[in-house]
Parts: structure tokens; sequence; C-alpha cells
């Protein structure tokens, strides 16, 4: 049955004065509502014998033992004791739903809160027409009722959608992914967060962009859009929280932050809500725009993951367009970490797989500089390796183990955009996927083969770019190769195992960059 048909069939029975052939009719009427559900339902079941129930539905794990009234007044302790005394007959998995059109006295709320490992939930009459209003969804609000009471000891009852924003961000529970990268200038200054000049448009810069093709069956991979309900920055942030709760954020993020002339480009999970927060010094230029947009990306289980949305840059902070779309290499035999995703952020129905109209990668080489060999470098992208430790094993004057530092490594450059502000360049030579990037001041390269932060200038080649999109976004990764100014004479330096005399070939470090 539609909900129009829903919505007849319960207006039809506030016409009904008898009040027991009214309660017959709502019966008949929840069987309908379970069903249009896509829930298995056994109205009069005689699951709790000797005691027969109203309705038993079933959807999956969800089990529910219904009992329904409609009364002139609230339902009292005796209503919900005869619905105990039936959940007592019953496996420990299925769970109470006691309804009530003119709601429930203070004694039974208080009786579910005292009860709760045999969790009844609640549904009144005003629930009910916000169902069938489509201002609420059905699954969603049986789970927000469950989850509120098996997680914090409350009954929900005719509570709003939609909570209010809290003054100040809580602390997360879970800890935030911090990147092990970081951006060093050349005066030594290190930040995971890159700014510069830009404009709009969804885009980031990744470490890796996973090939969700690359596996020996044929085919392309599948895309999953889920369009949560947020409204606000805090929703937003909320979000990541929920992402990282359920081990779908790393160490591995990476995101931008775009306002009208300006670009933030950041590393990490928890430098971005630490970022985001901070509108107001983003939007403090004389030409900044009223919103601005944000684009996250991460790695996950068989493909990668990215998140849009449009925040108001002004103290609303109103969210709008939240896109968290999945890029994966086919529909995974294990629903269950995407299903509890999205039930843990609302949404528990219509939500579908859809297959990619072609391969997820594309490779451009418009920054290929086969001749050029000047990048104009502005910055290093360094990361630690703690298996690699600075020292000399043949010599016997060096340092214990304990006191040696860890050497860190360049992976990656930031270089000034040769396709920002070149008057030369016809819109027509860039390539569609590479114009994104035309507004952006800066590039983050990566390199694909790493050398030491101490190792004297080289000379960098920039070789090509992999571009992908999810519905909203577009990634990109770009790589350089490098090559030492002396190569014969530094080159072993690189090389493990490589005898060294005295340290004449060591690297030496560089003032700068």
């Amino acid at each position: 049955m539609t909900k129009r048909g829903l919505l007849q069939e319960f207006r039809a029975i506030t016409s009904i004065k008898r009040p027991a052939q009214r309660g017959y009719a709502l019966e008949r009427f929840m069987v309908d509502l379970f069903r249009a559900h896509h829930f298995q339902t056994t109205p009069n079941a005689g699951a709790a014998k000797p005691r027969q129930v109203d309705l038993f539905a079933t959807r999956d794990a969800e089990s529910y033992l219904i009992e329904t009234k409609w009364r002139s007044d609230k339902l009292d302790i005796s209503d919900i004791d005869g619905l105990r005394s039936r959940l007592r007959r019953v496996p420990a998995y299925v769970a109470g739903l006691l309804v009530s059109v003119e709601g429930f006295s203070e004694s039974v709320i208080a009786d579910v809160v005292a009860n709760a490992a045999q969790p009844v939930i609640l549904l009144s009459g005003g629930e009910l027409e916000r169902i069938l209003l489509d201002r609420e969804s059905l699954l969603r609000l049986l789970h927000r009722k469950k989850d509120a009471l098996l997680t914090h000891g409350e009954v929900l009852l005719d509570a709003p959608l939609v909570q209010p924003k809290p003054a100040r961000r809580k602390k997360s529970p879970t800890a935030l992914p911090a990147s092990p990268a970081e951006f060093v200038w050349p005066d030594g200054h290190r930040t995971r967060v890159l700014d510069c000049r830009g404009g709009f448009g969804q885009f980031v810069f990744t470490q890796e962009i996973p090939d969700i093709d690359w596996v020996p069956a044929a085919g392309v991979g599948v895309t999953l859009d889920l369009y949560p309900e947020i409204f606000s920055e805090q929703a937003v942030l909320n979000l990541i929280d929920t992402l990282a709760s359920l081990g779908w954020a790393t160490g591995q993020a990476r995101w931008s932050i775009q306002q009208s002339s300006q670009n933030w480009h950041g590393l990490g999970t928890d430098e971005f809500t630490a970022v985001l927060p901070r509108w107001a010094e983003r939007a403090a230029s004389e030409d900044s725009h009223h919103s601005e947009e944000l684009c996250y990306t991460d790695v996950c289980d068989g493909g990668f993951y990215t998140l849009t949305a449009k925040l108001a840059a002004h103290k609303s902070r109103l969210a709008s367009i939240v896109n968290l779309s999945f890029q994966l290499q086919g529909i995974p035999l294990d629903l269950a970490p995407l299903m509890q995703l999205c039930k843990a952020i609302g949404l528990h129905e219509a939500v579908y797989f859809r297959p990619l109209e072609g391969r997820s990668i594309t490779h451009s080489r418009r920054f290929s500089t086969g001749t050029q060999i000047d990048i104009r470098k502005v910055a290093y992208i360094v990361q630690p390796d703690v298996f690699d430790l600075d020292f000399d094993l043949d010599d016997e004057d060096a340092e214990p183990i304990a006191n040696m530092r860890v050497r860190e490594w360049v992976t990656g450059i930031v270089i000034e955009n040769p396709l920002c502000g070149d008057p030369e360049l016809a819109r027509s030579e860039v390539e569609l996927e590479l114009r994104p990037l035309e507004s952006s001041e800066l590039v983050i390269c990566n390199l694909t083969h790493h050398h030491p932060l101490d190792y004297e200038p080289v000379i960098y080649r920039a070789n090509r770019v992999e571009c992908a999109s999810s519905t909203s976004a577009q990634l990109y990764t770009l790589s350089c190769d490098w090559e030492p100014v002396e190569p014969r004479s530094r080159v072993r330096d690189l090389i493990p195992g490589e005898p060294r005399d005295s340290g004449r070939h060591r690297p030496r470090p560089t003032a700068g960059l």
C-alpha cells in the first residue's frame, strides 16, 4: 500500500466512534504499515503462547512484538506489564513495540527506562502522523528509539527529527587519525595545511587513488551514494566522528576547502576537524563568498570514498548538498559494515548500488615536462620511516640505536601550477578532467621514488596525472620523479647496504628547499 493510501486509512479510523471497532481497525492498519516497509507480518501471532499478540513483525535481524491501543486516555503500567509477560516467552532478540494514539503515562515511561534490558519501544499517535506525512521514516524512527534506549537509557517520544545544535562541539569519543606526513617549508616550518590562491571546485589531491578496476574479473566498479540529512557544520563533524568510530577513517585522508579566491589543502582527519570551524579566518578577505565548499576523501576496503558539502561562511554554518560517495570494486558479499554505517547516519531505505559507466581512473600527461628541469618547488611533503634509523653500521663510534633519529623521507613536493594563470594556455588545450585545477595556484605532487630530507638538491621531473571521479568530487594524483645533481657520486648514498667510507658520501643537510 502507498503512503497516501495508508494516510487515508489512518484518517478513516479516526471517524470510528466505537472503541473496540476502532482498536481492531488500528491493528489492521499496523499490519499494512509494516508490510509497506517490507516486514514479514503475522497478525494475532502465537509466538508468546499461551497469550496472543496483535502483531509479530520481522525484517532481517529486527523483530517486534507489537501491541496497539486506541483509548481515550493514556496507557498505564498495566498495559506495559501485559506486553512484558509476552516478551518473556520469546527469544531475547525480539523487542516490544507498544503503540498508543493518545500517548503514555509517566509510569510507563519510567518502566521502559528501568527495564531497558528487555527493550520496549513506545510509538505515539503524533509519531504515526509524522510517518504518514513523510516527515519521518518508520525504520529510522525505530532505530533512533532503540539506540537511545539501549545506549543512553533514554526514551525518545515525540522527539524532534533534527536535534538542536549544541553551543560547543563535544570532544570526539574516538581518536581521529592523524596523517604521518607534513608540509615542510623552506624556513623549516611544518604544517599539515597548505593554503594558496584558488577558486571553487570540489577536488582534492590524494597520495594514491585505489584502482577499483585492478581485479582479474571483467566489468567495472560500483558506486554507493548516501545523502544524510545534514544541515549544519556540527552535523558534518559528527559524521566524521561516526566514520572514525566505525573504522572508516585512516591516516591517508586528504581534504580541501575552497573559497571564491583561496584554497586550503590538508592532511589527516584530525586536522580537518580542527580547521573546518575556522571559517571566519577563511572569510576575512574582501572578495570572500558567502559560502565555501569542502571535499574530503579516504581509502576503504575495496576502494575509496568522498565527502562533499557546501557550508555557509557565516555564524549559522548551514550545510547543504551533503554527499557521501563510495567507489568500490563491486557489491561486497558482506554488507554488514555498510549497513551499520547507513543506520548510524540515519539512512534505512532507498539506498542503492549503481554500476559505473567505465573505468575509474583516467591518465593524463598534461603535466609531463620531459624537457623542463626547473620545477618551481614550494614545499616538501615529508614522512618519517620508523624502520630507517640514520646511522652507519660501519662506524664504531656511532651513537646507540636508542639515540638515533628516525630518518625522514620526502614523499612529495608542492609546486606552482603550470595551468594556473597562463594567458597563453587556451582552454581547449586543457583536458576536461583537469579543468578544476586551473584556478589552483599550487598543486601537490607525489614522488615515484622517495629521497631523504637531508639529501642535496635534486632535479625534479613531472610524470603524469591520475584522475578519478566520485559523484560530486574529482580526485588527482600527480606524480613526479627526480635524479641527483651528481648521479655518480650521490646515488650510492640511497642504496641500502652500500658501504660508505668515513662518511664522505653521506648526504649533507641543506639550508632549505
